[in-house]
């Protein structure tokens, strides 16, 4: 799953309903807030993009972006 911890960045948000937490590879952990859409460019949006508490960094989720369709080049 894509993940941030920056709402200035989303397009659309939905609240969780419920108790959503993810626990890092450190064993830090982060509750997930709300979900939504990332709009990159008219062309680009990242969806299903979780608003996690406490994460300081961005995650992108190669294997979403691929079963969204898109084409992933490691360079």
């Amino acid at each position: 799953r894509h993940m941030t911890g920056n709402s200035n960045w989303f397009s659309s948000l939905s609240p969780v309903h419920g108790k959503e937490n993810i626990t890092f590879g450190d064993n830090s952990k982060g509750r997930v807030i709300s979900h939504g859409a990332i709009k990159v460019n008219e062309s680009f949006v990242l969806k299903d993009v979780a608003l996690v508490s406490n994460l300081h960094f961005n995650l992108l989720s190669v294997s979403q972006l691929l079963e969204d369709g898109f084409e992933v080049h490691f360079k």
